[in-house]
């Protein structure tokens, strides 16, 4: 799931480019800093959420217990979008965001047998970027006319949008792994 979630880091760096997101994960976060704290920060600041769903991710309590009900939460109360994205084969139907579409088409997992599906990523960052403009566009927040980023952060298997300036982006935000 590590590999799966990296190759999907790696080809949302092309939204990255065009400056529709600034990526963070949870790799990012320093030694001798409280990861709960940063992460519920980014959580609630999130626009839009991407699960990247997979039995591992299934099976966190923390995933689970706090991340996906924070997440499905802030998107009945219409503060948030989220998207799941199935990594691998793995029983998300049953789970409490079945109810959303999720990418790639018809809920397909990204990898199939452990190997990725190179069509599949490419149509699943072309939805990320069509859902991304779509729902800026239809926003009710005008400010995000001059939107210039967005953040993608992760823990374990999940990962959030969330649209902001650069200018107001903190610098821990802006840390990137070497490894």
């Amino acid at each position: 799931d590590e590999n799966l979630k990296e190759l999907l880091l790696v080809a949302l760096q092309q939204l990255e480019h065009e400056n529709l997101i600034h990526s963070w994960h949870d790799r990012m976060i320093l030694p001798g800093q409280h990861w709960d704290r940063i992460i519920n920060k980014h959580l609630n600041a999130a626009d839009v959420i991407l699960f990247l769903v997979s039995q591992d991710f299934l099976r966190s309590t923390y995933c689970r217990d706090i991340e996906v009900k924070k997440a499905l939460k802030r998107e009945a109360a219409k503060q948030a979008y989220v998207i799941p994205i199935i990594l691998s084969h793995c029983d998300w139907k049953k789970g409490p965001f079945a109810r959303l579409l999720a990418l790639p088409r018809d809920g397909k997992p990204l990898a199939q047998k452990g190997t990725p599906d190179a069509q599949l990523l490419k149509y699943t960052i072309e939805q990320i970027r069509l859902a991304l403009l779509n729902h800026w566009s239809h926003s009710k927040d005008s400010s995000h006319d001059d939107l210039v980023g967005a953040t993608i952060e992760s823990r374990s298997e999940v990962a959030s949008a969330a649209a902001k300036k650069t200018s107001e982006t903190p610098q821990e935000e802006l840390l990137y792994p070497t490894s």
